[in-house]
């Protein structure tokens, strides 16, 4: 199972349906997915505060409603044919079965060494669920920096492979 498994499927689902030029995409400009995805955001934000669902969930909720707010959103900037729409999917897709695979599923491969490092990583600032839980949002509704959003999706699963690594460990 990928790091992720809703915002996994439903980028490998949003490839595929740019990949094959579907004309559903040309329709989905609707505001009620923003909506919906900035709900999810806020949801996942609220049980975080009182803990409500296993941090897994929350994460994978919270990446899941910035997706769905993702594409209609920069829809209304930019064309179905940008570059940053055929490869952020695909590169969120590799880059979760990729890090979950190595990290999560391969843990015979992990050095002592790397167990450190990853305790560092976790306890960065950078890698602090509160400010990505404000960065990547932010990166969502800014349009105009196109590189912004997917540097800290990456950031974001990053830490939560790395949250579950240490969960297991």
């Amino acid at each position: 199972m990928p790091a992720l498994p809703l915002f996994t499927f439903t980028a490998l689902i949003l490839t595929a349906l740019i990949w094959s030029e579907n004309n559903w995409l040309l329709y989905n400009d609707n505001h009620w997915l923003i909506g919906c995805g900035m709900g999810l955001v806020l949801f996942s934000a609220v049980c975080s505060l009182f803990s409500w669902l296993h941090f897994r969930w929350r994460y994978d909720l919270f990446a899941f409603g910035c997706i769905l707010a993702w594409y209609p959103w920069w829809r209304i900037e930019y064309r179905v044919d940008t570059p940053m729409f055929y490869f952020f999917p695909i590169y969120f897709v590799l880059f979760s079965v990729v890090v979950s695979y190595f990290l999560l599923h391969q843990r015979q491969w992990v050095t002592e060494e790397d167990r450190k490092m990853i305790r560092l990583f976790d306890h960065w600032y950078t890698f602090h669920p509160a400010a990505l839980g404000l960065f990547v949002p932010l990166s969502v509704w800014a349009r105009d920096y196109y590189i912004f959003y997917p540097i800290v999706m990456t950031l974001l699963m990053m830490r939560y492979v790395f949250s579950v690594f240490l969960e297991r460990d």
